[in-house]
């Protein structure tokens, strides 16, 4: 095949630099994997996750009621603004896990199983239908225990401690339930004359109501405020609490938060992208330098400036087209990965994996015009030069002015030579050790910065759980006696100390007379030792207060605009009143809620002295391990079993604050997939640069081999390069990875906690990178140093 002499030297000059073209491709590759990894899972998740979300017809608030039948549903549902109205019974339980330990299961009971209405489930094994003395069981925590159609499992009531032998009838899969993994509660659905066997009321308690305008928050807490007026209370029953949907109406409450990190995932991807490129530009600048000459001589005899630079070009779009080929269909692999993945963790099924046309396009155009782009300078540049400059110009051989870094090296005495020489040549091409420097560094200030968004969000989390200052946390479904609480509770071993606190629903009423979603009301001893008030603004509440408040910060996403000093009127229980804001805490993990002193709050509400949650400690000076709080509130539970004050739930430190920092380490282990693709596109960079510097080096290295130089001493000479290039980018990153890891830091924050977080460095990622950058700066080295020892005098010679 007669093949042109342009194209015959792009052929060429590909296959004869192997090593230099395989390292471009695939720093490439990698950011066109990225790229299409993220948003097609993107994609992926938004449609497996929302969709079917959405055809189970979610509620648009939730109500807990006092005991009601169904001829309040139906008057509910007939109202204009209520599309459907249906009700439950929810009940709490534990479940025997099989292992000597309990765990809490949330049993729901429904009118009818074959017409679900809202929050629709799914069956996936077994019958639909559960009979008596039978339970459906969602999947998540069926795979969790590890139990299927046909199983028997113990259910224990918590206000009596009886125990009931229930078969598991079906398996279902519901989207509205939380993850069992983050909350550690199962979820089961039994009927009315299950609960009615077991002893409990078979009257419902819940009420799931679709409104006709499901898309406007405001709008959807009118409709729960005109209920609760006109139909619920005027029919005799009381709303205990509502609960509107959180995050967008219409999307699943986890779209947002995964939507955050996505996008991030999304511009480190890019950030690969343009970290390849770099290698591009290093590679064709030091290609056309060494081929200046040939340049010349092309021009001389006709060729024009045009047809060279689509030579140039064409070698570039060979680097791009290959990375394509490579790395979309990656993409598509790690998008299924990335997808099922977070399809698992949040319990929505991945329904199908394809390659939308628009996520192709953007990864063919990413993957072209970025490094093409990057490209056209330097072939610009170098085809530009006038004949007679490129045929007398020895593209090889450059001047290099002694400058700062010699006159240093100089006046430092006793210096090995090899690591001298190693240093000044680092910064012969100056152009090319930038681009080298900032791959490197973009990938290491990435890493530090993923490590120190989870130290951030670690200390947030530890922030937040100031207010869990204590071991266990007992709630008593039925209240009791706060002092004869207090004491029962002392009376139990290893307890030190105990708070009886008293906790209800409350809405703000505003002066159009709107009300704001349910809080939490908490009435607390001014002088608790549970919790340790961080205050933003204001002060805590003092001996002699009265109608006083603390809010917290997440109350004030509820109300917006809500001050110290603001005189707001609240509604609690059955009564109206006004209390004076005194201060704002920083957010914690319970939730919006407010505090007013105990002895005021309970008496003005007609709760006495009653406590609903006790607290307690071990000692004033430390907590108690994970097994030691869990053994402590079954201690708790069976004292308060025994006295006959109920049977309660309770929560422990460790489930509270502790391990929801482990839920993080899965954003963490992301953000370090990505930093470890930027981090391989800098050790591609460094690899092709050193490549090229012993390539341009060559003559020297031949001198250096002519006066006695050994092939270790040239091993180290390159090998000290590198190593010196991967010191420079890792003090760079330390620099660099402040303000990443701050934005990081927020963007996650405000994503995922939907609060701000004040930004801590990670000393453990500095010095990992450190180690990482050093071994990568080493294993990029290692074959250049090793194609520099191997040099003969006779390649010397013949080299041009």
């Amino acid at each position: 095949m007669n093949i042109p002499a342009q194209w015959s030297k792009v052929i060429a000059d590909i296959w004869r630099y192997k090593a230099r073209t395989i390292l471009v491709i695939l720093s490439i590759a990698v950011g066109v994997f990225a790229v299409g990894m993220t948003i097609n899972a993107g994609q992926i998740i938004q449609r497996d996750l929302n969709t079917p979300y959405r055809a189970s017809n979610p509620a648009s608030l939730t109500m807990h009621l006092s005991p009601f039948d169904d001829p309040l549903a139906s008057a509910v549902e007939g109202t204009r603004e209520v599309r459907v109205a249906e009700p439950r019974r929810e009940e709490s339980a534990e479940l025997d896990r099989g292992d000597g330990e309990w765990m809490e299961i949330g049993l729901a009971a429904l009118p009818d199983f074959e017409r679900v209405r809202v929050n629709r489930f799914t069956l996936e094994s077994g019958q639909a239908v559960p009979g008596l003395r039978q339970f459906l069981l969602e999947r998540m925590s069926a795979d969790l225990l590890g139990l299927g159609v046909g199983d028997t499992i113990t259910i224990r009531l918590p206000d009596d401690g009886r125990t009931y032998d229930l078969e598991v009838a079906g398996i279902v899969h519901d989207m509205h339930v939380m993850p069992i993994a983050f909350f550690e509660q199962a979820a089961g659905y039994v009927s009315l004359d299950t609960l009615g066997w077991m002893g409990l009321d078979t009257h419902y308690d819940t009420l799931y109501v679709v409104t006709e305008n499901q898309d406007d928050k405001a709008h959807i807490l009118e409709v729960a405020g005109m209920l609760r007026e006109r139909v619920i209370e005027p029919a005799g029953y009381q709303v205990y609490s509502v609960e509107p949907f959180e995050g967008e109406p219409g999307s699943h409450w986890a779209s947002g938060m995964i939507s955050g990190v996505l996008i991030i995932l999304t511009v480190m991807g890019l950030m690969c992208i343009l970290l390849g490129a770099g290698l591009v530009i290093n590679t064709i600048s030091a290609l056309i330098t060494r081929q200046v000459k040939q340049i010349g001589i092309i021009r001389s005899v006709g060729g024009l400036r045009r047809q060279i630079t689509a030579m140039y070009l064409a070698m570039v779009l060979f680097f791009c087209l290959v990375a394509l080929l490579i790395g979309i269909p990656l993409g598509l692999v790690g998008a299924k990965g990335l997808a099922v993945a977070i399809g698992g963790a949040l319990n929505f099924d991945i329904t199908q994996v394809s390659l939308p046309l628009s996520v192709a396009l953007f990864q063919v155009g990413v993957g072209l015009l970025i490094p093409l782009g990057a490209a056209l300078a330097p072939i610009l540049s170098g085809t530009g030069i006038p004949v007679y400059d490129a045929i007398y110009q020895d593209g090889n051989i450059t001047t290099v002015n002694k400058g700062a870094v010699e006159s240093v090296l100089g006046a430092i005495k006793g210096l090995p030579s090899p690591t001298v020489l190693a240093v000044r040549t680092t910064f012969r091409r100056k152009a090319r050790l930038i681009f080298t420097l900032v791959t490197l560094t973009l990938a290491g200030a990435t890493f530090i910065g993923a490590f120190s968004t989870h130290r951030t969000m670690s200390a947030k989390i530890a922030g937040m759980g100031d207010y869990t200052q204590l071991d266990v946390e007992l709630s008593l479904p039925g209240a009791a006696n706060r002092y004869t609480a207090e004491r029962e509770a002392l009376r139990v071993p290893g307890v030190g100390l105990a708070e009886g606190w008293y906790q209800t629903s409350a809405r703000f009423v505003f002066p159009d007379r709107s009300e704001s979603e349910e809080v939490i009301a908490t009435a607390v001893p001014v002088e608790t030792a549970t919790i340790s008030p961080h205050l933003i603004a204001g002060r805590w509440l003092e001996a002699g207060d009265t109608n006083a408040i603390v809010v917290n910060e997440d109350l004030l996403e509820k109300v917006p605009g809500l001050a110290v000093g603001d005189t707001v009127t609240l509604w609690v229980g059955e009564r109206e009143r006004e209390y004076h804001v005194v201060g704002v805490l920083s957010a914690h993990l319970t939730g919006a809620r407010f505090y007013a002193p105990y002895e005021f709050f309970t008496k003005v509400n007609d709760a006495g002295n009653l406590a609903n949650v006790v607290r307690v400690r071990a000692a004033p000076d430390r907590f108690l391990s994970g097994p030691e709080q869990e053994a402590l509130g079954e201690r708790l539970v069976k004292r308060f079993e025994d006295a006959r004050l109920g049977t309660g739930t309770f929560d422990t430190q460790y489930d509270l604050v502790v391990s929801n920092m482990g839920n993080f380490d899965i954003l963490l282990s992301v953000l370090l997939l990505m930093s470890g693709l930027l981090a391989l596109v800098g050790g591609l960079g460094l690899a092709g640069t050193m490549g090229l510097n012993v390539l341009e080096r060559t003559r020297e290295i031949g001198v250096l081999r002519a006066v006695g130089a050994a092939n270790p001493s040239v091993r180290r000479v390159v090998l000290f390069e590198g190593i010196f290039v991967g010191l420079i980018s890792w003090l760079l990153a330390v620099a660099g990875s402040w303000p990443i890891g701050l934005a990081l830091s927020n963007v996650v924050a405000s994503t995922v906690l939907n609060a701000p977080a004040d930004y801590l460095f990670s000393l453990r990622g500095m010095w990992l990178w450190l180690a990482l950058v050093l071994v990568i700066a080493t294993a990029a080295s290692l074959a250049p140093a090793q194609r520099a020892s191997q040099l003969t005098v006779r390649e010397v010679l013949a080299y041009e």
